[in-house]
């Protein structure tokens, strides 16, 4: 009996014993816990929420103050780019009067069939798709057909430069006109269309 005592009071303190070195021992925190998870991590700043930085000065000669490099904002803020052909030259017709330019296109739709419309001649030149569609005939069938911007010095007459291409023989030549229009009781007409001697010698030869 006293050894069974002696047992349970030896368990008893080893109990004691271990008990109390384990509350001796600090316990970890959740913030210690959470240091060393998130000590792991390399951490670096998102380049998506840099940011911009501003582009450097220029500095004038001669002075002291310096401007911010030019920069294009948008594809609105650029030059247009549009194409030309020798002779002919820049095919932009956004600033021109409009109602030249539509009688110009169906001038060019006419020629490409190597008519002229007879509408969009003046009546004082009611002889003139006759004598153009003649001279038309002596040329193999336009494939092409490109026109100038108008000019004149004065605002009720203008000349427009027209070129025609054709193929010949697997060349591809050039015919030139040139187109005179006035401004007649509120509507452009044709008043005249003159072949380029020159290029127009190239097929009649």
């Amino acid at each position: 009996m006293k050894k069974a005592s002696r047992r349970c009071l030896l368990v008893l303190f080893w109990c004691i014993f271990i008990a109390v070195a384990i509350l001796s021992v600090p316990a970890e925190t959740v913030r210690d816990k959470a240091l060393k998870h998130f000590d792991r991590i390399q951490w670096t700043t998102n380049p998506s929420y840099m940011q911009p930085i501003p582009p450097a000065g220029k500095a004038v000669v001669g002075g002291n103050e310096s401007f911010v490099a030019l920069t294009v904002t948008s594809p609105a803020a650029a030059f247009g780019v549009y194409p030309q052909i020798d002779r002919v030259g820049l095919l932009y017709y956004g600033d021109c009067d409009q109602k030249l330019v539509q009688v110009l296109e169906k001038l060019k739709s006419g020629l490409l069939e190597k008519k002229v419309p007879k509408e969009q001649v003046s009546n004082s030149r009611k002889f003139l798709p006759a004598v153009t569609e003649y001279r038309l005939e002596k040329i193999p069938n336009p494939e092409y057909c490109f026109y100038s911007r108008p000019t004149g010095d004065v605002p009720e007459l203008q000349v427009v430069t027209i070129v025609l291409l054709c193929t010949v023989n697997t060349v591809q030549n050039e015919l030139f006109l040139y187109g005179t229009f006035a401004f007649e009781n509120g509507l452009w007409k044709i008043t005249d269309i003159i072949f380029d001697s020159e290029s127009y010698a190239n097929f009649i030869e």
